[in-house]
């Protein structure tokens, strides 16, 4: 079992400080400057697009200065990227994904922005009308601060670029914003079957912010991670283990 110390994982600290500062700032807007609830849901959406967009400077710094990648040799076989191709590969693959959900979330939550277009597939039109709005400004706004500063701090300060190739990097990003697609369309659903869309959006900053608290104490408790670890390889009956400590790290980096 994870020990006290990781009931102090969840309060504020230096680790977890921007995940706080973005949860306060959402909470703020939406409670006391009239932001309205929608604006909250289009906002971690736009978030997936901030999240892709650091890291393609993440393996950009791994491509140029990371220690391990240079050691690497760069593989002759098409299927095996690991230089400059995975770069725009990722671009084209990721924002992909990102237009698929954007689908989803206009069709469900657009009649909620003056504006929006009522056809889900009209995605830049729709992401246009969004940025002209003054609270989703403010929203994207601190979306990007928190996510730009958790980075710079967490990966760039650090060089952590040395500890990873590109390969391991790559994939990187996908499984929180399949989490984060995941709790945003739910929200969106909500959104269509209740009439306070206040309530939703409020339930929505405290799931996200959950888990993202979750996740970086895992990250940075030891004894919690262990716990992780072992549950997850728990039903495993071949030797080899489901989820490493390596693999871990990967996907809360």
């Amino acid at each position: 079992m994870p020990d006290n110390s990781s009931v102090n994982s969840f309060l504020p600290n230096k680790q977890n400080l921007f995940i706080w500062l973005n949860a306060i700032v959402l909470f703020t807007g939406l409670l006391f400057f009239d932001w309205r609830p929608a604006i909250i849901v289009f906002a971690y959406v736009f978030e997936t697009i901030i999240i892709g967009i650091i890291h393609i400077f993440k393996l950009w710094a791994v491509l140029n200065w990371g220690a391990i990648q240079k050691n690497t040799p760069v593989s002759k076989d098409p299927r095996q990227m690991n230089g400059f191709g995975m770069i725009p590969f990722f671009i084209a693959h990721y924002f992909f994904f990102i237009f698929v959900q954007s689908i989803f979330i206009f069709s469900f939550m657009g009649s909620s922005i003056p504006g929006i277009s009522n056809d889900g597939f009209d995605v830049l039109k729709n992401y246009k009308v969004l940025l002209a709005q003054t609270d989703m400004q403010l929203a994207f706004a601190c979306i990007i601060v928190t996510n730009i500063a958790h980075a710079t701090r967490q990966f760039f300060i650090p060089q952590r670029y040395h500890d990873f190739t590109m390969q391991e990097l790559f994939m990187q990003p996908y499984i929180r914003i399949i989490v984060q697609q995941f709790v945003s369309i739910l929200a969106g659903f909500f959104f269509l079957l209740l009439n306070n869309g206040l309530s939703v959006a409020i339930v929505l900053i405290i799931v996200r912010s959950v888990i993202d608290l979750y996740l970086c104490a895992v990250k940075h408790n030891s004894s919690m991670r262990q716990y992780l670890i072992e549950k997850m390889n728990q039903s495993r009956k071949s030797d080899k283990p489901l989820v490493t400590d390596r693999q871990l790290d990967l996907f809360l980096e």
